[in-house]
């Protein structure tokens, strides 16, 4: 298709640059000379169109950190490409990968140059997701048993949208859902509370504690009492708590019964109740506890305690 496209311009051996066309075609350029003389040049001129270019990726997202591989699809025929990834990096060729290791979104831009020396750009977006870190609080501080224990979740840094919990006292495998739990526990030692949360995103944490609980009953029972009546360690007294019936009695070395109290309140004062109470000689006794706890379970502990004088 022939086109034409006057420009006038009357200086002497001028030089033109830059100038526009309205499409592809065949231009002619017409020279006349100070004498009127004409000359003519058929100029042939292609426009051709920006190569067009999508960006591919074989994900839009991941939990930190995360790689994405990087592509191209396009029609035209690319001499070079270059590539933008948004976190500092970046590539050349058809294709390229990128690692985030920080939350957020990212824009990806990729320039390309056609074999014809047509220029464009395209641009994608991924994002970083946040790794929630899962964390909880236990209540309160030191349990007892068959107390009420509170498990509340303080998960953060991600929107945390599931939570599976598994404790060790309870039946293998069994796993419990929901924010926060409340157990209790029949046995006192030490258990592994598990909390796995997961955020909107589907990114994954874990955290184990330890739970330890407590009696919530027992006796202390000194070694040693000195009943020598300066009003300083007189009296063989053992403590207890959450006891419910209780029994003490004490035992020469030959097994003979010097003393019993069903009163936890009551101690010993060294002295033999079958003999008008007569103090006992510095000797080493025989002790015995029979009791039952709050909760009705009976036990029996024995030990010796040494009289100074």
């Amino acid at each position: 298709m022939e086109r034409t496209k006057r420009i006038l311009n009357t200086t002497q051996n001028p030089t033109l640059k830059n100038v526009g066309v309205e499409g592809t075609g065949v231009y002619t350029v017409m020279v006349t000379d100070n004498i009127g003389c004409t000359g003519y040049q058929y100029v042939p001129v292609v426009i051709r169109a920006l190569p067009q270019v999508k960006i591919t990726s074989d994900k839009v997202g991941g939990c930190i950190p995360v790689c994405i591989n990087f592509g191209v699809e396009t029609s035209a025929n690319l001499s070079t490409t270059s590539w933008d990834f948004g976190n500092g990096n970046v590539g050349n060729g058809n294709t390229g990968m990128a690692c985030f290791t920080k939350p957020g979104n990212y824009n990806i831009s990729s320039s390309f140059v056609d074999i014809y020396g047509c220029a464009n750009k395209a641009y994608y977006s991924v994002e970083g997701y946040p790794i929630p870190t899962a964390d909880f609080n236990i209540s309160p501080v030191k349990p007892v048993i068959y107390e009420n224990v509170e498990f509340t979740d303080a998960s953060y840094n991600a929107n945390v949208t599931g939570w599976t919990w598994s404790f060790s006292h309870l039946k293998a495998n069994q796993v419990m859902f929901g924010q926060n739990q409340t157990l209790n526990y029949e046995t006192a030692g030490a258990y592994a509370a598990v909390l796995i949360v997961r955020s909107d995103k589907g990114c994954v944490d874990t955290i184990v504690k330890e739970v330890v609980i407590g009696d919530d009953f027992g006796i202390y029972v000194p070694d040693a009492f000195s009943p020598n009546g300066d009003g300083i360690n007189d009296v063989f007294q053992p403590k207890g708590f959450g006891i419910a019936k209780y029994e003490l009695m004490i035992f020469d070395r030959w097994g003979e019964k010097l003393f019993t109290s069903t009163d936890l309140a009551q101690g010993w004062d060294g002295k033999f109740t079958k003999r008008a109470n007569t103090d006992v000689k510095q000797d080493v006794y025989v002790w015995q506890i029979r009791y039952t706890n709050i909760h009705g379970k009976s036990s029996e502990v024995t030990g010796k305690v040494s009289i100074i004088k």
